[in-house]
């Protein structure tokens, strides 16, 4: 499968990206509804930024408006790809809702510490 191209949308689901940031620790904006119709996109795409991010990855959950149990197990399998890999691995900016799914599926470790408050 060809990289990703983070800046366009899911062409099957409403799901989109933008990475901003330094090269060593891009963070990855992610916009839209992560559910079953999209999280194997998600997956690609983190991986692809991950592979270029050699201290690791910061992931913008800000514009997420839904998180759904295959999203997060699309984070599970992005951290798992990040701790092979010997690369930090973060979630930002959750908003209440994916926070608290985060924090149900015991995931709320992988939040960035400023993120928590």
């Amino acid at each position: 499968m060809p990289p990703a191209d983070p800046s366009r949308r899911c062409p099957r689901a409403r799901l989109g990206f933008a990475v901003i940031g330094d090269a060593a620790t891009p963070t990855v904006a992610v916009r839209g509804e992560i559910d079953l119709d999209n999280a194997d996109h998600l997956t690609h795409v983190l991986t692809a930024a991950l592979r270029e991010a050699p201290a690791g990855l910061v992931v913008d959950l800000a514009g997420v408006t839904f998180l759904g149990a295959a999203g997060i197990g699309a984070l599970v399998v992005c951290r798992a790809a990040a701790e092979r890999a010997g690369r930090r691995f973060t979630l930002t900016n959750p908003r209440p809702m994916a926070r608290r799914v985060l924090e149900i599926t015991g995931l709320a470790d992988l939040l960035h510490p400023a993120a928590i408050h």
